[in-house]
């Protein structure tokens, strides 16, 4: 975080901002407070230890025109309302490009700390509004899960649903589309598959679509057809890291070590500080004998998250 600016009845003022009116014309902000003692030692207790030298975000909500009870909004100061002002700032960070920042990492490190089960949470939260048409909401629900979970295909494919090439061929709207997801991500698979055919049969041009299949198929470990539905992703232009990787994966298992090279060189050349393409060449170059080159990338994984297992389970 910059320099907090100057101060107003205690709080950190440069950097606050306001998201948006909620449905009943509250205006919802971020506001950005010094860490007190008390509040350090309640989030203490509660098993999320909070740095002192970081001003922590908290989202209020007040009346349009009512910003002086922001004072009192504060007092009855709650974890949840930190945990959904770091939500926001997450998200931010991550539109601007500075996902993987030290200030980003530790508000997403608390958050997964206070609530482990964000992911199924906010799943089944987007899921729910993209069926009743609430598809701001979902999209909120799925930027917030991007910030979270970085390069997840479960959260991209997720994301798939409601974005606007997904809008364009009806797919977030369409039931086979939406149960194929629910069913992948609940570990059927084969269920979930058989939707997805009968997506494509209707459009065979849809990038999400592809993407999808090949996310069920390479959960199955079924490489070679999960990397032939990614190559379809990729040719009805789903290029992305996210695909890429996915991509450079299943040929990694598959033994095209070259060509996962070269997917995941080409994802990260667009996103420099993602840590699965970055652990994931460092896995290929272990996989082709190159133990000194494998070290540098995983040093490389910590300098950008110090709490990433896989890049610390190397050196242990």
């Amino acid at each position: 975080m910059p320099d907090t600016g100057v101060r107003r009845d205690g709080r950190d003022v440069k950097h606050d901002f306001t998201v948006s009116r909620d449905d009943d014309g509250a205006v919802i902000k971020v506001v950005f407070l010094p860490v007190s003692e008390s509040l350090a030692l309640k989030c203490a207790a509660a098993g999320v230890p909070l740095k002192t030298s970081i001003p922590i975000p908290v989202e209020i909500s007040f009346a349009a025109g009512s910003e002086a009870s922001l004072p009192a909004a504060l007092e009855n100061l709650t974890i949840e309302m930190i945990v959904a002002g770091m939500i926001r700032v997450i998200c931010r960070y991550a539109a601007a490009g500075k996902a993987g920042d030290e200030v980003s990492e530790y508000y997403r490190s608390f958050v997964l700390a206070f609530k482990p089960g964000i992911l199924a949470e906010f799943r089944a939260a987007a899921i729910t509004h993209a069926q009743n048409g609430a598809y701001g909401k979902a999209r909120e629900a799925i930027e917030a899960l991007l910030g979270l979970f970085p390069g997840s295909p479960e959260v991209t494919a997720l994301k798939a649903m409601l974005d606007e090439d997904a809008e364009a061929c009806g797919a977030s709207g369409e039931p086979d589309y939406m149960e194929a997801y629910r069913l992948i991500s609940g570990s059927n698979e084969e269920a979930g598959m058989g939707k997805l055919r009968k997506f494509l049969e209707r459009h065979p041009d849809s990038w999400n679509g592809w993407f999808m299949l090949g996310w069920a198929l390479r959960r199955l470990k079924r490489w070679k057809d999960a990397a032939a539905c990614f190559h379809k992703s990729v040719e009805a232009g789903g290029l992305c890291p996210d695909t890429s990787n996915e991509l450079a994966i299943c040929l990694m298992e598959s033994g095209d070590y070259a060509g996962a090279r070269r997917h995941l060189e080409s994802a990260l050349s667009e996103d420099a500080k993602n840590t699965k393409l970055i652990s994931n060449l460092a896995v290929l170059e272990l996989r082709t004998g190159h133990e000194t080159e494998a070290a540098a990338l995983f040093r490389r994984v910590l300098d950008i998250d110090p709490n990433d297992t896989i890049a610390a389970r190397f050196f242990s």
